[in-house]
């Protein structure tokens, strides 16, 4: 009889061990599976959901997260009918004095929720609400607290990191905020002082020495003086024009506009102003119609032209073609000028990428292909450079939508 009561006592404290490490298995495997769930989620779906979403797989209980920092409250996230006013008091509380509180604690025990701040070395990362629809379940609850705090620390490490990311990210646009900024105000002060120390000392010696010049040699420095007033009004045009896209002030006027007037116009104005250079216009469909704004869209194309011209030598040759792409028309402009390092052709489209590079041989301000690429892509398009390198001529491809009226 002994040894048969030692026996069963034995087998009762077995079964109790086995069936011990069996939930602490369950316990460790669900934990695990949790973590992995919410360390590798997809980075551009909303965190909050997440890891809400897998909470609710483990527990029968309702979950609402609010976002909390050192200043302020958040929302409840997502919205419940049984979270009202007294609740958001309860979450107050818990946000200011950094503690559990709600049902199975001594303050707010009167409610149907449990808040449990989510802490990291005392910094606040929001607070989990939990809705607990039965009294009679506090039991089962307390007993998944130690549970729920796990998978509550996970949630917070992971909150913590996001939260520092999103910092250094901030700390990085500031500082790149910054750095235009002052290259901004490097090269507007240059860009502008060069032209008007020219047009002030041209006309400062038309005005104190007009009789010591013969009235060609007047005529001629007030050409010149002429000539600096264009370009720095050319280049306070192209500073606001900046602004404006990079503010999105750009206000477009979009009308259908057919390639053969384009072609028209274009070949004039560039025939007009470069008669040095050879320019070729070409299109695989005259009933080929745009939707764009055509003075913007002209302003682009003779930017693109006329930086065609400042890196390709006279008498050279300069192609510009329309055609076709199922719902998309192209635009190609290409030179047999200097060409572009493969490395560079998407810095070009940055503003005041001039100043950046300083090469020797960088004519303009910086600022064309950066307006050119803001008004593109406020019409819904894109532009790219395509070069194979120095001295093997470039190409600026557009892609604009097509007018599928006509």
């Amino acid at each position: 009889m002994a040894v048969a009561l030692t026996i069963s006592q034995l087998t009762v404290k077995s079964r109790t061990s086995l069936k011990s490490l069996q939930k602490r298995e369950q316990t460790l495997s669900m934990l695990y599976d949790f973590a992995k769930q919410i360390t590798h989620a997809n980075n551009s779906q909303d965190f909050r959901e997440i890891f809400l979403e897998s909470l609710t797989r483990y527990f029968h209980y309702d979950f609402v997260f609010i976002t909390a920092n050192n200043s302020e409250m958040g929302a409840p996230f997502p919205q419940h009918p049984h979270f009202n006013q007294k609740e958001w008091v309860a979450a107050r509380w818990c946000w200011q004095h950094k503690s559990p509180c709600g049902m199975s604690t001594q303050t707010f025990s009167g409610v149907n929720w449990y808040f449990e701040p989510l802490l990291i070395e005392q910094r606040l990362l929001g607070i989990m609400a939990i809705y607990i629809k039965y009294p009679s379940s506090i039991e089962k609850f307390m007993n998944e607290q130690l549970i729920l705090k796990s998978m509550f620390s996970q949630i917070s490490n992971l909150l913590l990191k996001r939260s520092l990311e999103q910092e250094e990210r901030k700390l990085s646009i500031v500082s790149e905020q910054e750095k235009l900024q002052k290259s901004l105000l490097s090269s507007v002060s240059h860009d502008l002082k060069t032209p008007l120390a020219s047009i002030m000392g041209t006309l400062s010696s038309v005005v104190n020495y007009s009789d010591v010049f013969a009235q060609k040699d007047i005529n001629e420095m007030l050409g010149i003086a002429l000539s600096e007033s264009k370009r720095l009004d050319h280049y306070i045009d192209k500073v606001i024009q900046m602004l404006k896209v990079e503010s999105g002030a750009l206000k477009l006027n979009k009308q259908s506009i057919a390639v053969v007037d384009l072609i028209q116009d274009l070949k004039t104005i560039s025939q007009q102003r470069y008669p040095d250079w050879h320019f070729v216009f070409t299109t695989s469909d005259k009933q080929v119609c745009l939707v764009a704004d055509n003075v913007l869209l002209q302003q682009v194309l003779l930017n693109l032209i006329d930086n065609a011209v400042k890196f390709s030598p006279k008498d050279s040759r300069i192609e510009i073609d329309f055609s076709r792409q199922k719902t998309h028309s192209i635009i190609r402009v290409c030179d047999q000028g200097a060409g572009i390092d493969p490395d560079d052709l998407q810095k070009i489209f940055n503003v005041f990428y001039r100043i950046e590079k300083k090469d020797s041989y960088t004519k303009g301000h910086g600022l064309g292909l950066a307006v050119c690429k803001g008004i593109i892509e406020a019409h819904g398009g894109q532009i790219k450079a395509i070069s194979q390198g120095h001295n093997q001529g470039t190409c600026f491809q557009i892609t604009l939508p097509l007018d599928e009226r006509r």
